[in-house]
């Protein structure tokens, strides 16, 4: 039920749950103005008033409107983020968030990528990086070779600055090794060619010496968004040192080597600007004073033809589809709904986001572990466990959108759990939208949260719940601004100045009175054990409710 409004003030009639599945339907009529958001919610005698967990749903996948709209939900991301828009047209307004989308930009490509390796890039993405999103463009015929060199020859050439001060990554190999390890770059990428098997689906680093001239490795790794705002590469704070030594590592590391064909093929560079225009490479990239002149197509044709056939015709993009995306993708076009594309749903963007941008290799989601735990079990040379990380189940029940739009996009002034080596990276052009999408997911509306009034007699019952000799001992393993916590290391949590600026109250009430209801592996203890009194009888006569109430209270005074 939600929170407001004529729903929020009535509880359902009691209904008896048989062993085993239960049929759920639910029939809802929004209001006509405001936000429409819907919570569903349960409680029993043992059970406090909870959302229901996502993990106690179960969908029959066999139906078959079931089947096809989520055939066109694929679809019609796939459209978006292959940037198909940027060649056909839909017939319809198409929504900001999608048109936003860019590719690398290439004005100064010459100074960052050695010609050899866009030669090889041009020729089959696919070999490289074995998810590219990049088509491919060119066959194996004499003619698409020559294309090829043209085109990495004219792109050899857009240089900017001083070309002669590039500097060298003078990073430790070894150092650079544990960062790589540390950092989790090691649960996304492998060394491995990308035509080999992976079994936990990395992207290939084979090539990252050959691709990327000195010094340009490192800046990289500084600035993952200086040349493409919708790189799928996390963006993280990281020193000058850390980059050179991780640039070092992967350098050494890396053994793949471009074929020299780039060279060995003469390219005509006059030529190869004209061909990188009437092919449609500057329809996607920009370039400094190029315009593409090519006529958008319609979308929203024959879906056997084109870039969607089985064999497309030389020049005509051909993207590495699987069987199921290629289908979906054709559904998506059959279906003719331009007016998909003019609406977004934050939800449905951010499903696809998690799955895209890989978060499950560090966060636990419903029933899923991460990967990284078990990737660094079997090749991590540290000899550390990676620290768990909070996991994504409830992050949109849990966190204040504004707050999580600010982590997601990396402009959090601070780190939450500064004793982690793991650091939580930022996504600053899709950081924004997630962070909506995950709070509408569990029927949230944007800032939505409970207010708390400034109670100065509750403060200072906070206060005293949180002390350390005569309270709950908060400070044992959560930092109080200042105040370090003394619980072991592996104990140690986030300082609670943030609690009251991160959490949502509900959430945060739920939390404190049963943490092992929200996440089975937490070293939170439970205070507890009735839902109804604490141990500490001191303060409010030992009334849990009570006493996490004026803890909130507390929180809120101290929070930065």
């Amino acid at each position: 039920m939600l929170e407001t409004g004529e729903l929020g003030t009535n509880k359902s009639q009691p209904i008896q749950l048989v062993k085993g599945y239960n049929k759920f339907e639910l029939s809802y009529e929004p209001p006509a103005q405001g936000p429409k958001k819907i919570r569903v919610y349960w409680e029993n005698d043992s059970i406090q008033r909870e959302p229901i967990p996502p993990t106690s749903f179960y969908a029959v996948g066999r139906d078959e409107q079931y089947l096809m709209s989520s055939l066109v939900e694929n679809g019609r991301d796939l459209v978006t983020s292959r940037n198909c828009l940027k060649c056909h047209s839909s017939g319809a307004e198409v929504h900001s968030v999608f048109t936003s989308r860019d590719a690398p930009e290439l004005s100064s490509v010459g100074n960052r990528l050695n010609q050899d390796w866009i030669h090889q890039w041009l020729l089959s993405p696919s070999t490289i990086r074995s998810d590219a999103t990049m088509p491919h463009l060119f066959d194996k015929s004499d003619e698409s070779k020559q294309m090829a060199a043209n085109i990495s020859s004219y792109l050899s050439t857009l240089k900017k600055g001083d070309v002669e001060s590039l500097q060298t990554e003078n990073g430790d190999i070894e150092t650079g090794g544990d960062a790589f390890e540390n950092l989790g770059c090691i649960g996304c990428h492998r060394f491995t060619p990308a035509s080999e098997e992976d079994e936990y689906d990395r992207v290939s680093l084979h090539f990252a010496n050959s691709k990327f001239k000195n010094g340009q490795l490192s800046s990289f790794l500084m600035n993952s968004r200086a040349h493409y705002k919708w790189s799928r590469m996390p963006q993280f704070k990281l020193t000058q040192k850390v980059s050179n030594d991780l640039a070092a590592y992967i350098r050494d590391s890396a053994k793949g080597q471009a074929v020299e064909g780039g060279r060995k093929i003469q390219g005509d560079v006059e030529l190869g600007k004209k061909q990188f225009v009437s092919i449609g490479c500057v329809n996607c990239h920009e370039v400094d004073q190029l315009k593409s002149d090519r006529v958008k197509t319609a979308l929203f044709t024959n879906s056997d033809r084109g870039c969607l056939s089985d064999s497309p015709q030389q020049g005509i993009p051909k993207h590495s589809f699987s069987d199921s995306e290629l289908k979906s993708v054709r559904a998506f076009v059959e279906s003719k709904n331009q007016n998909s594309l003019t609406n977004f749903s934050s939800t449905e963007f951010t499903q696809h986001q998690i799955k895209t941008l890989r978060c499950t290799t560090c966060h636990d989601l419903d029933d899923g572990q991460a990967t990284l735990p078990y990737i660094i079990e079997e090749e991590g040379v540290v000899g550390l466990p990676p620290n768990r990380v909070p996991m994504l189940t409830y992050a949109g029940e849990k966190l204040l959108t504004d707050w999580s739009s600010k982590l997601l996009t990396g402009k959090l002034k601070y780190r939450v759990r500064e004793h982690f080596r793991v650091q939580m990276p930022g996504f600053p052009t899709r950081g924004a939208a997630i962070a909506e999408g995950l709070a509408a997911t569990h029927g949230f509306a944007g800032n939505e949260n409970t207010e708390t009034i400034a109670d100065e007699r509750s403060i200072e019952l906070g206060k005293q719940v949180a002390a350390m000799e005569t309270g709950l001992s908060c400070n044992r393993c959560h930092a109080i601004a200042d105040k370090k916590p003394n619980a072991a290391f592996d104990a140690q949590s986030t300082n609670l100045i943030y609690a009251a600026t991160r959490l949502r109250k509900e959430y945060y009430l739920r939390w404190m009175a049963n943490p092992l209801r929200v996440d089975k592996q937490t070293k939170m203890p439970r205070f507890s054990e009735d839902g109804k009194s604490t141990s500490l009888k001191s303060v409010l006569d030992g009334d849990a409710k009570k006493q996490f109430d004026a803890l909130w209270h507390y929180l809120n005074s101290i929070q930065k």
